[in-house]
């Protein structure tokens, strides 16, 4: 194996922490090893976020609000990335914030929301509830399966193949 081949072939915990790196960067395309390796990352990252503490503990709380949001960004960028593989407009990256939207309309809506109870504490019920959970899973099934299309071989108008390490280098201009 040359060494030129050896420095292309990222090791696993190399590309789960990518998308860390690629925070904001919008632009090229991503693999679904990729995807699959970040969701490994993240499931063992908050695993650990949800024992770190007592079950309500108001810094705390707050911290796993931030953390879910901050945690939003590499995914948002890593799926514009994915649809800019399978030759999708990365708009569509969006649909990641929906679960955010769906819970804040679950909370407006269910008058769940007490200015005079503890922060941060939401316990919805009622039909409603039912119908935006149903409309959340929709969503997170649709964003599973765009997450894992395979991508479009060879170039496209988002730039080089990140399976092909020997494709030659040409720009989405191109």
């Amino acid at each position: 194996m040359e060494a030129d081949e050896h420095y292309q072939r990222a090791s696993w915990v190399r590309t789960a922490f990518q998308p860390l790196r690629d925070m904001f960067v919008f632009s090229g395309r991503s693999t679904r090893t990729e995807v699959v390796t970040f969701f490994l990352l993240g499931t063992l990252a908050n695993m650990g976020r949800f024992t770190m503490a007592p079950p309500f503990n108001v810094p705390l709380a707050a911290f796993k609000l931030v953390w879910g949001f901050v945690w939003s960004f590499p995914w948002i960028a890593l799926f514009a990335r994915r649809l800019h593989d399978q030759g999708r407009a990365g708009w569509w990256a969006l649909l990641l914030m929906a679960p955010y939207a769906v819970l804040f309309a679950m909370a407006v809506t269910t008058g769940t929301l007490s200015p005079s109870g503890p922060p941060f504490e939401w316990s919805p019920t009622g039909p409603s509830w039912i119908g935006f959970m149903s409309v959340w899973a929709m969503i997170g099934v649709a964003i599973l399966i765009l997450h894992l299309l395979p991508g479009t071989p060879g170039f496209n108008r988002y730039g080089a193949d990140p399976r092909l390490a020997s494709e030659p280098q040409q720009t989405a201009a191109a």
